[in-house]
């Protein structure tokens, strides 16, 4: 058993993140080491998707995830460091990141069901607007990409970061058309959303309150 403190951060990978045809895996897990520095969870996924992997589909499947223990939250052990009403009903966040792969979009979609099951919140809405928006991701970016997702009540925030140049433009889609969707269906369905530029590449993020 390992019991994380406040600030802790824990990084959990699939074995085709560190296995190579060409190397051992004592090898893989060195240069994962070494491409990891103390940082947010979000920017620890990405830097191990880009030092992995790269841009390209991975020849394995690969899912990385990181969990950090937000001071003031619950302990790893399920207590709560919160007091007053509500207190159970702490702060949590988690990331995965996710390679330039559409097959993978499904990957984010459970990610994403996953993590808001207990929330409250409408997990059709949730699974929705992450797939949509993994979807362009990989089709606009075809960079990696990473989830984040926030639960601080009574509200969710989604983002989802990738390494693309420029920055997505809403448009109405064709009625006949798939694609075009993903913007138009944040800002019909989400509470708020936006856009953030990254040193290199963007956020989109959203929020859902709890209905």
């Amino acid at each position: 058993t390992v019991r994380l403190g406040p600030g802790d951060l824990i990084l959990l990978f699939t074995d085709g993140l560190v296995e190579r045809r060409d190397q051992p895996v004592d090898r893989g897990l060195e240069r994962l080491r070494r491409a990891i520095v103390a940082d947010e969870p979000d920017a620890v996924c990405r830097s191990a998707m880009h030092h992995m992997v790269g841009s390209g589909p991975p020849a394995d499947d690969v899912a990385v995830l990181a969990l950090q223990v937000v001071p003031g939250d619950r302990r790893a052990d399920g207590s709560s460091e919160t007091s007053g009403p509500g207190a159970h009903e702490g702060r949590w966040r988690a990331w995965q990141a996710f390679p330039a792969d559409l097959d993978d979009v499904a990957s984010a979609r459970r990610f994403a069901i996953d993590a808001v099951r207990d929330w409250a919140v409408d997990t059709d809405v949730v699974s929705l607007l992450v797939t949509e928006l993994a979807t362009n991701a990989v089709q606009h970016s075809k960079t990696s990409y990473s989830i984040q997702i926030e639960w601080d009540p009574p509200v969710v925030r989604i983002e989802v970061t990738d390494e693309g140049p420029g920055t997505p433009v809403r448009v109405v889609p064709s009625l006949d058309g798939s694609h075009g969707r993903g913007l138009f269906l944040v800002e019909a369905l989400a509470d708020r959303w936006g856009v953030r530029p990254q040193p290199r590449g963007k956020t989109i993020w959203l929020e859902l309150s709890r209905g």
